[in-house]
């Protein structure tokens, strides 16, 4: 297994400075995406959930060589198009965790709370969440290359 020789406390300073940015109110209901940073050897390496602005900057900092970017246009279960990013974000993770992958993510995605909140109030919908995660990645994604 080949991975980046990148330094995380660069990561994570960069991440701090663009927390500290001036953020506008999002619509909820706004498509929206997550996406799959993957290495030389097609192992995820980092998984993300953001605008394509963010998948490239991803695709750069993290010196992956792809990116596999996928697209949430409606909610499922109780959630809106946001929070159904934010959960598929957090199954992709659980899901390169489970295979293995030596992840350079470094905080919690906010979908584990809401992963385990309808886990926990609304199985039905959890279960919904996870079937609709799981149809999304067997339609594949759109995959994204670095500019050379």
């Amino acid at each position: 297994m080949l991975k980046p020789d990148i330094d995380k406390s660069d990561i994570a300073k960069k991440a701090k400075n663009d927390s500290k940015k001036t953020t506008k109110k999002q619509d909820p209901n706004k498509p929206s995406g997550f996406y799959d940073v993957r290495g030389v050897d097609n192992e995820t390496i980092y998984v993300g959930k953001g605008p394509s602005k963010r998948v490239a900057q991803s695709l750069k900092v993290k010196q992956g060589d792809k990116v596999i970017s996928y697209i949430v246009t409606e909610g499922v279960g109780d959630l809106n198009v946001r929070e159904t990013a934010f959960a598929f974000e957090e199954l992709l993770l659980r899901k390169a965790e489970k295979s293995g992958a030596n992840l350079l993510n470094e905080k919690t995605s906010p979908g584990k709370k809401i992963l385990d909140n309808l886990q926990k109030n609304n199985p039905e919908a959890f279960q919904q969440v996870k079937e609709a995660f799981e149809k999304k990645m067997a339609e594949g994604g759109k995959e994204i290359k670095p500019k050379s």
